[in-house]
């Protein structure tokens, strides 16, 4: 039980009564001008004031304000209430919804709301789940007023306005709130509502006057208390947590860049990357199927046709490819509250951000990290009951870098909150024990896969990034153009790099810096880590003595890095221990180096920056560029005579991802002329310990680039790792398997070549010049044609213009081509390109012009005898002429296909098919 003090109170002062008459009088003239935020005069404060009588004005007034703003919106005719007298649960029922409200006010969900009583916990549950859509149209400005008359009423019921000594600042707070919120009601439902703010206004005169007042005690049972708990919980969390989050919505990729202002250097202005004007949605599916970010929060499991939303949304996908950013993105839509319902009907979206997790238990990690001024007001022990009681969701973001504390935190959040949302992110090695802790907790869930940026979304970031450096519009249209053409010109292997929103951040600001042609990843990295200690060079040259010797101190600094990140991907930490953090400041302060300058420089995190506890923590913002430092320090050690390349193998058992690092290694010690038969041979050795799938074409193809098309390399993979009878392969890998056809000694019996339709052949990096470049060097080393099954189904289309002659001429020295889909237009019209392919046996193929026809009808007329499947797609000008065709030859089926045909071509239709069918 709890008790609160109030009173009612008169007024004796005559300076009060003639204020409230001409206060009255004076609203019809004064409706439509702005109010002058009120500033309480000293002299309406007296020493001996009686706080209990401002308590209960707050709570009196802004019960009434709340009401006043619930009944607006509940009989606004959009709602359909029948101008409110339609009670929640009919209006619930009529929807087909069940009433998300707490079961506290179930009382009143049959109650008239505009006649009946309510206070400020059942009103805001009103607003925010009933008429959660007209909510979301006020400003935030009068939201914001809102929640702040909220909080005042349950500091005051709650006993937390106690310490207000001097009532000025509690009025004040008071008054400016209830100037927001009917001043934001007036603006958006075009309403005057200034008399209710002046008789308001004026019945704070009243009391503040007064010179007496009466005391009544009201007595509330724990379910009353509790109910102002879980609102001051919503209200009050809702404003910390709108504070904290917005340290998130930088995604300034460039850190070091700096401008001049007043003759002196400051920081860029992070608001040229702010989230809002950055972000571009990545490519995610579900299963198969595309998933855009409007419905992201609404997927099911497309195994289950019939089910519920599950309860928990897993994210999944590689480092680098937007969790973080898509994470932080939904919770700025959230505090924003333009995106879709069940966004806007949560309550709070807490954010654990697992690496920085410090707490094993949710409680301590609500106090001391998370919610600390919220939950200070609340005792411990109420903490989780308050929070179960409302509409919240978690968002775990990172993890597969949970260890054993913060792997605590997430088991308690999945065990005590088995109603509430969760949205996990984890790279894909981590995938299946997030299913499993699911399972165990007898969780539904569902899995999204993200995929960074496909080449529309990345192009859109392009446009982003290059508009973000605040250059000309005609200059960053111009860039735009360009640097879309440098970057279709890079290996498959980089494409994918350059699908990762931060890396490609980089390699825009690279290319401005007049960045060469990649061909292996080690290279990139090596740009971007050169790029990166320039810039710290240059920011560090300003207060360093002896700047000339800087390069090599951060050479040797940069080494240091490599080592502790090899430290840490042995002892698969993706965070650094203390032991490692002690290192590195040591370091630092031996060189002259502040240590946040050396971690900031080489993007690095530094977790946890509290300026009163200082303690170091450092992590890596991407797996792979721990993988990439600690590989330039292995190279270096190996170079040094230190350690060879098998002794690596004796220290990788708990390495994940050791692919990765050993394609650096070979990088460098190849950049380095050191990459030996023996240290090659030892680099498979150790690939032993994982599992590379031998159709990862990508992959071999980049290891070899990697060590500069070694014969060794080349020869392992031609005798051992690749495929030798029928390779399959799509827009993802062609251009890559192509080349390693190229260029090692392997041999094959056949290859199908499928792209999409959704995917323009001429655009796939590489994919023509690669198709070219194995007639060149194939028939060196294999005499007998490769067998060779071609599907290009967006030349097939009827939609699409482009044609398939180009890639049927780099056919021609070295395929024995059996299975072609595709287009023909005026490029067939000069040589008939399928001629020489002698053992077609299945032939789907549009012809655009009449020419193209004659084309293909020459050639079945010499290879008609091989082709048991002819599917034909005419998509001929309106002029052409019956009489120009000829019949098409074959030993099997014909089908046609005809475009744009209507009634009053029918004749033409009929003589088409004749002549073409020969009957």
């Amino acid at each position: 039980m709890s008790s609160i003090s109030s009173s009612s109170s008169s007024s004796r002062s005559s300076g009060g009564g003639s204020s409230s008459s001409s206060s009255t009088a004076g609203t019809a003239n004064n409706k439509n001008k702005a109010l002058i935020p009120w500033e309480p005069k000293p002299a309406f404060f007296p020493l001996h004031h009686d706080t209990a009588t401002v308590h209960r004005c707050v709570k009196v007034g802004s019960e009434r304000a709340i009401r006043e703003v619930v009944r607006e919106l509940y009989s606004d005719e959009r709602m359909a209430t029948s101008s409110g007298t339609m009670t929640v649960a009919e209006l619930c029922k009529r929807n087909n919804v069940q009433p998300t409200l707490g079961s506290v006010h179930h009382p009143l969900l049959h109650c008239n709301i505009m006649e009946s009583e309510f206070d400020v916990c059942f009103g805001y549950e009103l607003l925010t789940k009933v008429c959660v859509d007209l909510y979301g149209t006020l400003s935030e400005k009068c939201r914001a007023g809102i929640r702040k008359l909220c909080e005042l009423v349950t500091e005051v019921v709650l006993g937390h306005a106690d310490g207000w000594v001097d009532a000025g600042p509690l009025l004040r707070s008071y008054r400016l709130a209830l100037d927001a919120v009917f001043k934001g009601i007036s603006q958006t439902f075009h309403e005057e509502f200034y008399d209710k703010l002046h008789v308001m206004e004026q019945e704070i005169d009243n009391i503040v006057g007064s010179e007496d007042s009466t005391k009544e005690t009201c007595t509330l049972n724990e379910d009353e208390i509790e109910k102002y708990r879980i609102l001051r919980m919503s209200v009050k969390g809702y404003q910390e947590l709108e504070v904290y989050y917005k340290t998130l919505w930088n995604l300034n990729p460039f850190e070091w860049e700096e401008k001049m202002t007043h003759d002196r250097l400051e920081r860029s202005d992070f608001s040229y990357f702010h989230l809002e004007k950055i972000f571009t949605e990545p490519d995610m599916r579900n299963g198969e199927e595309i998933v855009l970010l409007k419905n992201l929060l609404a997927q099911t499991d497309v195994k289950k046709k019939e089910q519920g939303l599950p309860t928990v949304l897993l994210i999944h996908g590689l480092a680098g490819s937007g969790k973080t950013a898509l994470c932080r993105y939904l919770i700025y839509q959230w505090l924003k509250g333009v995106t879709e319902a069940c966004l806007r009907t949560t309550a709070l979206v807490l954010l654990i951000d697992v690496p920085r997790v410090r707490s094993s238990r949710l409680k301590e990690f609500l106090l001391d990290q998370l919610l600390p001024v919220t939950c200070a007001g609340l005792d411990a022990d109420h903490i989780i009951s308050t929070l179960k009681e409302l509409n919240v969701m978690f968002l775990i973001d990172g993890y597969d870098e949970t260890n054993r504390v913060s792997s605590d935190l997430v088991d308690e959040i999945f065990a005590k909150f088995s109603d509430k949302r969760i949205i996990v992110t984890t790279r894909p090695e981590l995938h299946k024990d997030v299913v499993c802790l699911a399972r165990r907790h007898n969780r539904e869930l569902v899995s999204v896969q993200v995929r960074g940026f496909d080449d529309k979304r990345r192009e859109e970031f392009f446009v982003k990034i290059f508009s973000s450096l605040k250059i000309d519009e005609v200059i960053c249209k111009q860039y735009c153009s360009e640097f879309l053409k440098y970057s279709r010109g890079q290996s498959e292997v980089l494409q994918q790099y350059l699908n990762l929103p931060l890396t490609c951040a980089l390699v825009v600001f690279l290319w401005t810096h007049g960045l060469d042609t990649l061909t292996a990843t080690t290279g990139l990295y090596q740009e971007i880590y050169g790029l990166l200690q320039v810039k710290l060079a240059e920011r560090l040259s300003r207060d360093f003595i002896g700047a000339c010797d800087l390069p090599a101190i951060l050479d040797k600094l940069l080494l240091f890095l490599g080592e502790q990140a090899w430290t840490m991907l042995r002892e698969g930490s993706a965070v650094a221990s203390d032991e490692v953090c002690e290192r590195l400041e040591a370091e630092c302060k031996g060189k002259g180096i502040k240590v946040v300058e050396l971690l900031s420089g080489f993007h690095l995190c530094h977790l946890d920056d509290n300026p009163d506890v200082w303690k170091l923590r450092v992590a890596f913002q991407h797996p792979t560029h721990a993988r990439y430092l600690a590989a330039t320090y292995l190279a270096d050690c190996i170079h040094k005579n230190r350690i060879t390349v098998s002794d690596i193998g004796g220290q990788t058992d708990s390495c994940p991802k050791l692919e990765e690092l050993l394609t650096f290694v070979t990088g460098h010690l190849a950049a380095m002329n050191i990459l030996t038969v023996a240290a090659v041979s030892d680099i498979f050795n150790i690939m032993k310990k994982v599992h590379v799938d031998s159709v990862n074409f990508n992959f071999w193809w980049n290891i070899f680039s990697e060590s500069q098309n070694h014969p060794q390399v080349g020869s392992i993979l031609a005798e051992e790792k690749l495929p030798h009878k029928v390779w399959e392969l799509n827009q993802n890998n062609v251009t890559s398997a192509l080349k390693l056809l190229t260029f090692t000694p392997v041999r094959i019996r056949g290859i199908t070549i499928d792209i999409s339709s959704l995917v323009e052949p001429h655009e796939v990096s590489g994919f023509l010049h690669a198709l070219e470049g194995v007639g060149q060097h194939i028939r060196k080393r294999q005499r007998k044609l490769i067998k060779v099954e071609l599907y290009l189904w967006r030349h097939e289309s009827f939609s699409h213009d482009t044609t398939s002659g180009a890639f049927l001429t780099a056919l021609h020295p070295w395929a024995n081509l059996t299975t072609f889909v595709g287009g023909l237009g005026k490029q067939a019209e000069e040589e008939d390109f399928m001629v020489g392919f002698t053992n077609l046996r299945t032939i789907r193929v549009k012809i655009s012009t009449s020419g193209a026809f004659r084309s293909l009808s020459n050639t079945l007329k010499k290879i008609h005898k091989t082709v048991k499947s002819l599917v034909v797609t005419l998509a001929l000008p309106p002029d052409c002429l019956p009489e120009e065709l000829s019949e098409l030859k074959h030993n099997g089926t014909l089908e046609i296909h005809l475009a744009r045909m209507t009634d009053a071509r029918r004749e033409w239709l009929v003589s088409v098919v004749r002549t073409v069918g020969g009957r």
